[in-house]
């Protein structure tokens, strides 16, 4: 059964319950007031009656008394204790077959009849022998009846006014639930027989369910597509990269073996570039494992360590290799981090400007109440203002013959940015004046220790 149909079923049914018990509220509570009206009525008659009786003297006028208040659809008796009629006044004969009850206290009681339900009322009095008799008065509840049948008509008819709308407002409610769901179902059936991206519009913008899962759907398919583009321009810019070096070694091997053997200077240099080559492929791989790594993978392994004792070894490290003048200032921090990405992402910025910068290079360590910065300066040529959003997007290379000839890969500053992001933080470009580069990480604490307790 379909969703829609299952909501009119339910939303019009449970309507009808509602109603139903409703309408059945309103003609029980008409007969329990309409029958409370005669009895209330029969009982005033019958202390009337019974004041008029003790001041009669005869049986004779007891009769004729009897006989003056009787109902016009009713009876009036006076019962013996053996449940005997002494006295009777009634312009129905259906009623005298009714079976007369003794009772020696006040009551009321609703009888069926031959000609339908009656109320009577019951009063126990002296009767002039001395007797405790009972004095019944009797009243046909035929008008009342009536009464309640025009109810049940009118109950009726404005049921079915009621329930034609509801039935309309039923299939509404399921056409509205339902069509933003449809829509969606539409929009995914189209995209996975296209195999394109496709967005849901949206006619009025409400705060309701259904517009926010239209709108979040529409931010998932952007986020998706913009993954997806992300990824082709990943894997073309891979390709691309992975070609180059490809293309060398394949040219030198071909060069090697035909003139390899007899001509050392030629074997030499290819050797020594199919070597080369080999080294930059190796270290793009690298680099291209560890951002996939870090697309993965999203967990941190959080410890308190002393980064500026972290910083030190990274600097001393990268000094052994390089022979550049560095230094780390700052105070001592003991922080929550992960020791080892804080040294890959510290290795990459010194990597950068020991490549694209001059000595001395310098690394800053501070803190304040909610973040601590890290900033990596040199003093090389410096970085154009208008390509720094572009520094961290990957393969993207400021000078592209200069980085190629020193091994860049254009890789190392986006899988920078991708470790701070994993620690809640943000990388950015700067000027260092009067010339040069920095790049300065923000790592917000308050960040950094709630992924630690979602992780816990």
């Amino acid at each position: 059964m379909k969703l829609k149909t299952r909501i009119q079923l339910l939303t019009t049914g449970l309507l009808v319950v509602v109603l139903l018990a409703a309408h059945i509220g309103i003609y029980f509570a008409s007969d329990h007031l309409l029958v409370k009206t005669v009895t209330d009525r029969l009982d005033n008659q019958s202390e009337d009656i019974l004041q008029a009786l003790q001041k009669s003297d005869s049986g004779e006028s007891t009769a004729q008394l009897i006989k003056a208040s009787t109902p016009t659809n009713g009876m009036i008796r006076v019962i013996s204790s053996d449940e005997k009629v002494l006295s009777i006044g009634t312009r129905l004969p259906e009623l005298r077959e009714v079976d007369p009850v003794y009772s020696e206290n006040h009551q009321t009681a609703i009888r069926k009849t031959s000609i339908g339900r009656t109320a009577s009322v019951f009063y126990p009095f002296i009767w002039g022998d001395g007797q405790v008799v009972t004095l019944e008065i009797t009243e046909s509840l035929v008008q009342e009846e009536e009464t309640l049948g025009v109810l049940r008509g009118v109950l009726f008819v404005s049921a079915l006014f009621i329930l034609l709308p509801v039935v309309f407002g039923a299939r509404l409610l399921a056409r509205l639930i339902t069509n933003p769901i449809g829509a969606l179902i539409t929009t995914m059936d189209d995209m996975e027989r296209s195999g394109s991206f496709q967005t849901i519009s949206q006619k009025s913008r409400t705060n309701d369910e259904l517009s926010l899962l239209t709108r979040t759907f529409n931010r998932m398919i952007d986020r998706l597509e913009g993954n997806f583009s992300r990824q082709q321009q990943f894997v073309s810019d891979a390709s691309h990269e992975l070609k180059t070096p490809l293309t060398v070694i394949n040219s030198y091997a071909s060069v090697l073996s035909r003139w390899g053997k007899s001509d050392p200077s030629v074997r030499d240099e290819a050797i020594e570039a199919i070597h080369s080559e080999t080294i930059r492929m190796q270290h793009l791989v690298k680099q291209l494992l560890d951002l996939a790594r870090e697309d993965q993978q999203g967990a941190l392994d959080l410890e308190q360590h002393n980064i500026t004792q972290l910083s030190r070894q990274a600097v001393q490290r990268m000094q052994q290799i390089t022979n550049d003048e560095m230094s780390v200032n700052g105070p001592e921090l003991t922080v929550l981090i992960d020791a080892e990405k804080y040294q890959q992402l510290l290795f990459i910025l010194l990597d950068n400007a020991v490549k694209y910068g001059e000595a001395p290079i310098i690394v800053s360590l501070e803190k304040n109440k909610s973040n601590i910065k890290l900033t990596v300066s040199d003093h090389g040529p410096g970085i154009d203002p208008a390509e720094w959003e572009h520094v961290f997007d990957r393969f993207f290379r400021v000078d592209k013959s200069r980085s190629r000839n020193k091994g860049g890969s254009g890789l190392g500053l986006a899988l920078a940015y991708e470790i701070a992001k994993s620690h809640g933080g943000t990388i950015q470009v700067q000027a260092n004046e009067p010339q040069g580069t920095k790049f300065i990480v923000d790592f917000p604490i308050e960040g950094i220790e709630r992924r630690s307790e979602t992780n816990d």
